[in-house]
């Protein structure tokens, strides 16, 4: 998660109690972008994307580009639609890069556009809804359906300084999409992401504490604790200065969480909600109903009998702070908040602290598997190719080849026979013993691992082709239809599936155990194209077999109800064709082993 912090015994210079932000000069950002060299294919959707992707905290921007961008001629000014099933999440955004950085606001009319994007999206007939939005329409109108999304986020992506207009037109389009859905089970909020926010997310991506000012802490009923490689002070603290600090930095605040506060909803299961209630209901008993908050600092000092703290990144309590930071002041004064500050000079017992006081959203169900040994095993395997495998996060940025347990993880469960848990039940495969061990046996090779990666990059790789050519209207009737398989989110966990199902007829050999076939050792190198070509060579010959056997590529891929009846008559009739297919198989065969 975080890097180390510098130990340090000096004191610093007592500061207001919340100082003032420093402007953003938008280094940052280029630099960032710079970085991701893979990003520039995407020309003008480069910026938005990157910082749609680092907002989701994505693993694999082209995947990301691949399934949520919908940006082209009679997108309805929609450039991204992102749904995530297992979180129950959605994201709208519209994107935009002016040529001259920090321009005073970007364009207010593109916010605008999503009010205008609700309608083709939520309502109305979807047979007149534009064919290239119609896929990502149906999902997202379905998954409402079924209760399957509570959040809808509306974004704004942009290298221009934020504005208030652009923030009005962000807000309308949320309320308006509320008014339209009707649907009480859903929150609806609203982000701009220009230059300040970018900033942020960059550096968030880094695990670095964005608040860098200093404070002083009210007050001298301070309890003082020390460890080896850490120390902290608690105290309680006034609701207003909270509140203050919350409107001052706003969501910087939770840097190692960065999208934690989750807003509110007048609702009584929402815990925002409640906690605003019992602020203005019963200020005198707030401090012992409310859990507190913990905080990330870099260094904490003590002066004239006050303590002071350098920095400053809320760890647990998003919830809380974001709560008191919508009440007025009058009703902040009121109230007393436990707080916790933190001061850890070690990466791995700074990572715990993230751990074990995060009940949020920032620790992810793989973190949880980081010792196993199957993982352990699987990076010091990978590591001997010069591969990265990742399998707990950290303060280090990933370079681009690595592979993520998080990613890899729904594609072995659909590679192996179960893209039903891929797609819908992805947290239960780090979650649950059963399914973890079924996805990560002990008989799982690195070499396996990889080869499952590269087919996920391959179908990346078709499906964007694909894409890029209907868009521009120069795809044939076959490819057409070939697209109409891939267009949908969980279209290539239905096709991993697909072709681990016809794993005999590559190999041309009986294949009693999945994971035994690997690419074999000699074939490994760190420019893993060489490894991805062969699978897309395999996916390009098998798609046209699956998109004329499929009779509703929608249905078939969303729901993989026939999918076993699916893959006996897909492999017949790749077996049927054995010479034809055995060429354009050659490739992968050459490199794989049983």
């Amino acid at each position: 998660m975080a890097k180390k912090v510098a130990a340090s015994t000096s004191v610093t210079k007592a500061a207001p109690t919340v100082p003032q932000k420093g402007a953003s000069s938008g280094g940052i950002v280029q630099l960032h972008l710079s970085g991701h060299a893979e990003l520039q294919k995407y020309g003008d959707n480069a910026l938005p994307l990157m910082g749609l992707g680092l907002f989701l905290g994505a693993d694999d921007f082209d995947e990301l580009a691949t399934n949520a961008m919908t940006d082209g001629s009679n997108d309805k000014k929609i450039d991204f639609c992102h749904i995530d099933r297992t979180n129950r999440y959605a994201v709208i955004a519209q994107g935009y890069t002016a040529k001259q950085w920090l321009r005073h606001a970007a364009p207010a009319n593109k916010a605008s556009d999503l009010i205008a994007a609700v309608g083709w999206l939520f309502t109305g007939d979807i047979s007149k809804v534009p064919s290239k939005l119609r896929a990502v329409a149906q999902e997202l109108r379905q998954a409402i359906k079924d209760d399957e999304i509570i959040r809808i986020d509306f974004l704004y992506i942009h290298n221009c300084v934020e504005s208030t207009n652009v923030d009005n037109e962000l807000r309308t389009a949320a309320s308006t999409a509320q008014r339209v859905l009707n649907k009480p089970g859903i929150a609806f909020g609203h982000a701009e992401l220009g230059i300040t926010q970018l900033e942020g997310l960059c550096l968030s991506s880094e695990s670095k504490i964005l608040v860098q000012d200093s404070f002083t802490i009210p007050g001298r009923n301070v309890i003082v604790e020390t460890g080896d490689v850490w120390e902290s002070v608690m105290t309680s603290m006034p609701g207003d200065w909270l509140r203050d600090l919350y409107l001052r930095y706003n969501t910087r605040l939770f840097s190692a969480n960065y999208r934690d506060y989750l807003g509110m909803r007048s609702t009584i299961k929402n815990i925002n909600f409640g906690i605003k209630s019992s602020a203005q209901r019963e200020p005198k008993n707030f401090w012992t109903y409310n859990n507190g908050i913990t905080a990330l600092t870099r260094r904490i000092t003590k002066s004239a009998g006050k303590f002071e703290i350098e920095g400053v990144s809320i760890i647990n309590g998003a919830q809380t702070t974001g709560s008191i930071g919508e009440c007025s002041i009058s009703e902040a004064e009121k109230i007393k908040i436990p707080c916790r500050f933190v001061c850890c000079r070690d990466n791995d017992v700074l990572h715990n602290i993230i751990r074990f006081n995060n009940t949020q959203n920032a620790f992810r169900s793989s973190d949880q598997r980081s010792s196993d040994e199957v993982q352990r095993r699987l990076a010091t395997e990978l590591r001997a190719y010069n591969l990265s495998y990742i399998h707990r996060r950290s303060g280090a940025t990933s370079p681009r080849s690595s592979i993520s347990a998080e990613s890899i993880a729904p594609l072995l469960c659909a590679f192996h026979g179960d893209p039903q848990s891929a797609s819908r039940r992805r947290n239960d495969i780090f979650d649950l013993d059963t399914l973890y061990e079924r996805v990560f046996p002990k008989t799982c090779t690195g070499e396996h691992v990889l080869l499952v990666h590269c087919l996920g990059l391959a179908l990346d790789e078709v499906k964007y082709a694909l894409k890029v050519k209907d868009a521009e209207g120069a795809a044939t009737t076959v490819e057409t239809i070939n697209y109409e398989v891939l267009k949908y989110s969980t279209s290539k966990l239905f096709m991993v599936r697909i072709m681990g199902s016809v794993v005999e007829q590559i190999c041309g050999a009986k294949v009693a155990d999945l994971y035994r076939w690997r690419f074999h050792s000699a074939s490994i190198k760190p420019d893993l194209q060489k490894l991805v070509f062969p699978w897309v060579e395999a996916v390009e010959a098998v798609l046209p077999i699956v998109a004329s056997t499929v009779s509703n590529p929608y249905e078939a891929v969303r729901d993989f109800a026939g999918l076993p009846n699916l893959e006996l008559r897909i492999a017949a009739t790749v077996s049927g064709l054995g010479n034809h297919f055995a060429q354009r198989f050659a490739p992968l065969k050459d490199v794989t082993e049983i």
